[in-house]
């Protein structure tokens, strides 16, 4: 994407049609982000079939708890997602506090640091809430520090720790918890102010 393309992001929610796009930005995102942190082999081998099959599959079954957004440029290029709704992956003890999770948020390297993931996950904060699917959590690589420092900014906390395998290689992951979403759209305007 050149930079003339980077200031007309919108949101809008995904539909069905978008999977093959989707599936590419969700490889390409993970073979940049995840370079120095996943194995190579392994982001070597992602697969923009298995990708394409999995959005079409979870696309074109409607479901009012789920939520995929996309950030697209006005000539229609993709260059971030979020997935949302009821937990799938819930941390050891959360079915007693969590209602809501955001299962993924990915945004391509060259567009992060410009506010495209504060207004994304702004969003989807409302929505949850909107369905009462919150306090919500997410999962964040440990080694993904800019993903953590993100979180942190915008209120998240660090819950619970797990160990997880990706490519033969031992990872830690960490559920972070957004106990009072409201608070979120605040503090994007905080980080803002203070660029």
């Amino acid at each position: 994407m050149s930079n003339a393309r980077l200031t007309h992001l919108s949101i809008r929610p995904a539909t069905a049609q978008d999977a093959p796009a989707l599936a590419a930005l969700h490889v390409a995102v993970w073979q940049s982000a995840y370079r120095d942190i996943m194995p190579d082999s392994y982001l070597d081998a992602l697969s923009l079939e298995q990708r394409t099959q999995f959005w079409t599959h979870l696309l074109a079954e409607p479901d009012p708890d789920r939520l995929v957004l996309l950030l697209e440029a006005e000539n229609g290029t993709l260059g971030g997602f979020l997935s949302a709704g009821r937990p799938v992956d819930l941390p050891p003890g959360g079915a007693a506090v969590y209602r809501g999770e955001v299962h993924a948020m990915n945004i391509l390297p060259s567009l992060q640091g410009r506010g495209h993931g504060r207004r994304l996950l702004v969003h989807a904060a409302n929505w949850l809430s909107g369905r009462r699917l919150t306090p919500f959590f997410l999962w964040v690589l440990a080694d993904n520090t800019r993903a953590r420092d993100f979180y942190e900014i915008l209120g998240g906390m660090p819950a619970s720790r797990r160990r997880i395998t990706i490519g033969g290689a031992p990872l830690t992951e960490i559920a972070y918890q957004f106990l009072y979403p409201d608070q979120i759209a605040k503090l994007a305007l905080k980080a803002v102010a203070r660029r």
